[in-house]
């Protein structure tokens, strides 16, 4: 596993998640320090039901190590599990189970599969047609002085599927209330119908083209990225569209929720 550091100083946190990579500072109680970790693995299962079956994993992380003087467990842990699928273990052990994913998948499959098998190169695996694909890669995609927010993508093929499934998930971090900002503490109680309303009227103008979302109304707002001006409620393929249009992203003007948001979201959000 590759593991590269990264501080940023409360001096420059308002540089975006590209530009920040490049800078270093020196460490203070403001300080945020990051880790980029990456590695990935290939397999070759030789005699998989008489076909040679590949298996290619890789991640490529941005960690948050410090924040400040802050504990901030619960985003570590939120963090490990939109990345990994686990909670409760540590970075290796789930990174490690992460990258035999695929493999172990085809072990659940035929449990005539036995060890050992042979470990190729990552590109080689994963150029097969016979393969299990297994990949994720987080940025940054805001970083304040007040707010972390991080987005996770997912790739995954299964050998034998029709298609392939992509997924993208945001975990959002207020650093001067130290919490994380979910639907539960961002939107107040009671206003369900309110919200979807106002989801689904934008949704319905960002996507007007027949078919690419479900006639059947939107029933969620629980994954969402939260920008300096807006919310972007994300959702996966088949969740509110069919596959082909793809993970749908409808954007809505934090002002227009400000009626819904409770104060430590306004307060968080510096509206």
């Amino acid at each position: 596993m590759k593991i590269r550091n990264l501080l940023l100083p409360a001096a420059f946190l308002a540089l975006t998640a590209s530009a920040f990579q490049s800078c270093s500072g020196g460490a203070n109680a403001d300080t945020i320090e990051f880790e980029t970790r990456a590695d990935s693995v290939g397999y070759l299962v030789p005699d998989y039901y008489g076909d040679s079956v590949y298996c290619a994993a890789k991640y490529s992380v941005v960690w948050p190590s410090k924040i400040g003087k802050q504990d901030f467990d619960a985003l570590k842990d939120s963090l490990m599990e939109i990345t990994f699928g686990v909670q409760g273990v540590d970075f290796d052990k789930a990174s490690k189970g992460y990258l035999r994913s695929g493999l172990n998948n085809l072990i659940a499959a035929d449990d005539t599969v036995r060890l050992p098998f042979e470990t190729v190169p990552y590109l080689t695996a994963n150029d097969e047609d016979r393969v299990n694909i297994n990949n994720v890669k987080s940025e940054v995609t805001l970083l304040t002085p007040d707010l972390l927010v991080i987005g996770v993508n997912h790739e995954v093929y299964y050998y034998g599927a029709a298609h392939g499934m992509r997924g993208r998930l945001f975990l959002n971090y207020s650093i001067k209330n130290h919490q994380l900002l979910t639907a539960e503490n961002v939107f107040l109680p009671g206003n369900e119908k309110g919200i979807l309303s106002i989801i689904s009227a934008a949704a319905a103008e960002q996507y007007p083209q027949e078919g690419v979302l479900f006639d059947a109304p939107i029933q969620s707002y629980g994954n969402f990225q939260i920008t300096e001006n807006d919310f972007i409620f994300v959702y996966q393929p088949y969740e509110i569209a069919p596959y082909s249009s793809g993970i749908i992203e409808i954007t809505v003007s934090a002002q227009d929720l400000y009626r819904f948001l409770t104060a430590d979201a306004i307060k968080a959000l510096s509206l």
